[in-house]
């Protein structure tokens, strides 16, 4: 199975969000609508696909990093 990762970020709350999903379109519309009440995504409802990256393998790990703006290193 295909997986992509993908950068949102946010710019009225100043964050960045690393995620992953088989499904892109629909985890977009579910962080933009809040679909889950204890998800960090659910405080911004202006997302937006800055980087996505294709994955044919899952390793099974789960995360999420976060980083305000001012604070980032690097380029994403």
């Amino acid at each position: 199975d295909e997986f992509l990762v993908h950068i949102l970020c946010s710019e009225r709350e100043d964050l960045y969000y690393i995620g992953q999903a088989k499904n892109l379109n629909i985890r977009v519309q579910e962080h933009l609508h809040g679909e889950y009440d204890s998800a960090f995504t659910k405080r911004a409802g202006d997302w937006t696909v800055i980087q996505t990256i294709s994955c044919l393998v899952n390793t099974g790990h789960r995360y999420k990093t976060t980083h305000n703006k001012d604070e980032k290193q690097g380029i994403y």
